[in-house]
């Protein structure tokens, strides 16, 4: 996540924090131990790991890829006492301060003062304390940022004045070194939004950026639009051609051959419609696959599903995950021409493909149902 962007979502997920939203729903518990719980936060490529001490006080211990914040969690439940790790505190004139959690994408914690407040934020593999004030939209300076563990008792006192640039932003310049960064400035008063009489408020700029991205695909022309879905029926159709390749075991083959066109093609219907990821157990996949199926009627066991998954995991593709038992299938951001995951999917196609008109596919599929009676 680029600068720009990492400082925009700081400032949302902050103003959501003070208006009471729980963004800590999406973390998960990995284990509970005599110090506290070791939980997750964030997913692939954004992902960071605490304990959780009261159910409440955090202290950060890994940031960075989900690889990496996995292992970190494995060293701490293979008998390390992660109670070792320094517990990070905000000392403001005397009096000790430590972070509650918040768990949102970036902004792990927040140590309230008694104006303003000191963020735990994370950005790659760093954490970043940002001091902030009541007014999410006022003025932000990074006073600090370090690896987990390294930065243990921040002095607000002596820090009050002290703005560090972050690397990868305006703010800073690579070594930690440079002006502070400022928020992008919002309505912070009644006085200051009839200021200006008669004339309409504006969206912040960082709003107004995060606004574009997300509605970037709506804005497409619609020739765009087609394109981006006729690619990406093009890639499922690449993704299934590979995976009936795919080097596996012949149990898998025989037993998820025969679903494994109408599983790649309802996963691209998923897609397309913009779904949200699928995860957990084969049997909570098949649910959510027949609840979109409609007349392809997916009647098939979850074992049957299984095997048909696992043609797919044999590809490499970027779309599936296993821990376990527990799938993974990244759909969420497959059809927002701009994400990462929409990248991985078109590199990952080996040729150029001409994907099948949506009639003639369900067709198709119809007529492998009637063989197969």
């Amino acid at each position: 996540m680029d600068g720009d962007r990492w400082w925009g979502q700081l400032v949302g997920e902050y103003a959501a924090h003070l208006a009471g939203e729980d963004l800590a729903s999406g973390g998960r518990v990995v284990a509970r131990t005599h110090a506290g719980e070791l939980c997750t936060f964030g997913r692939y490529e954004r992902s960071y790991a605490v304990l959780l001490r009261e159910k409440e006080f955090v202290t950060p211990l890994a940031a960075g890829s989900r690889r990496a914040v996995d292992e970190a969690l494995l060293f701490f439940q293979q008998g390390n006492n992660a109670a070792a790790v320094p517990v990070p505190v905000v000392t403001e004139a005397g009096v000790k301060r430590f972070f509650r959690l918040v768990g949102g994408a970036v902004l792990v914690g927040v140590a309230t003062l008694s104006t303003g407040a000191i963020l735990c934020a994370c950005q790659g593999d760093q954490l970043v304390f940002v001091r902030a004030q009541d007014d999410p939209f006022g003025q932000m300076d990074a006073v600090s940022f370090g690896k987990p563990g390294s930065l243990h008792d921040l002095n607000f006192d002596s820090v009050r004045h002290l703005g560090v640039g972050i690397p990868g932003t305006r703010g800073g310049n690579g070594r930690g070194r440079g002006r502070g960064r400022t928020a992008p400035a919002g309505p912070r008063s009644e006085s200051q939004k009839t200021q200006a009489a008669g004339e309409p408020l504006r969206l912040p700029a960082s709003l107004s950026a995060e606004y574009d991205r997300i509605l970037a695909r709506e804005r497409l022309a619609p020739e765009d639009k087609a394109r981006v879905s006729s690619a990406l029926r093009g890639c499922f159709e690449a993704l299934l051609r590979r995976a009936k390749k795919a080097k596996v075991k012949e149990e898998h083959r025989s037993r998820g051959g025969q679903a494994l066109p109408t599983v790649t093609r309802l996963l691209c219907e998923l897609a397309l419609r913009g779904a949200e990821d699928l995860v957990g157990l084969t049997g909570r996949i098949l649910k959510k696959l027949q609840e979109v199926a409609g007349e392809l009627k997916l009647r098939i066991s979850p074992r049957t599903l299984s095997h048909a998954l696992q043609l797919l995991l044999a590809t490499k593709t970027c779309l599936m995950v296993r821990e376990g038992h527990t799938w993974t299938i990244r759909l969420e951001e497959l059809s927002d021409p701009w994400s990462q995951l929409h990248r991985e999917f078109l590199k990952e196609t080996p040729r150029a493909c001409r994907p099948a008109r949506a009639a003639e596919a369900t067709a198709a599929l119809k007529r492998r149902r009637r063989s197969m009676r």
